[in-house]
């Protein structure tokens, strides 16, 4: 690594008061707020804090964030979902049908095929969908363990051994998951 990011590294390090909450608030607005990347700055942590310390970090901050944004969507509705994410995102919402008795694995499927805006839109749309709160969290965050910690942990690999080459199974493994199992929990 670069001195300068060594630099860096070791500043963070010695100012943990301040840069864990700092990362634990960005992770959530990251959320919260779409166009911030929030899943970025836990990834980032990792070289200064681990990725044991950054993957609960981000798995906290998710929790507390996805909470408000159904909240929050819950209240003011589709209006509210369609300034975030726009008619498109939104017309793909309303065109999902759980399968009542599957809502939690729906939730779960959603989160492992979501990455990035999809991902986002989820935390939104999970009031649209009908989908209650406590199956909606329970899945997506079952969802995020299975594809959120190995992505920390191969990350935290990569940056160690310097392979970014650890990261491709796992985007290959979500994406065959989700077109195989699709019809299980879509009608």
């Amino acid at each position: 690594m670069p001195d300068m990011l060594l630099e860096l590294i070791a500043y963070l390090q010695s100012n943990l008061l301040v840069y864990l909450p700092a990362i634990f608030i960005a992770k959530i607005l990251g959320l919260v707020i779409p166009v911030i990347p929030g899943g970025l700055f836990t990834l980032t942590a990792i070289p200064v804090i681990g990725w044991l310390p950054a993957y609960l970090i981000d798995l906290s901050g998710s929790f507390v964030a996805a909470n408000i944004a159904y909240s929050i969507s819950a209240r003011y509705g589709p209006s509210f979902v369609r300034k975030l994410f726009g008619q498109k995102v939104l017309d793909k919402l309303a065109s999902i049908r759980l399968k009542p008795e599957r809502e939690v694995e729906s939730s779960f499927m959603l989160r492992l095929a979501g990455t990035g805006m999809l991902s986002d839109a989820l935390t939104w749309g999970a009031p649209l969908l009908r989908l209650p709160r406590w199956k909606f969290i329970l899945g997506y965050h079952l969802g995020h363990i299975v594809t959120t910690g190995p992505l920390f942990y191969l990350t935290g690999q990569a940056v160690s051994l310097n392979q970014a080459t650890y990261l491709i199974p796992i985007a290959l493994a979500s994406i065959t998951l989700l077109f195989v199992l699709k019809g299980r929990y879509f009608e």
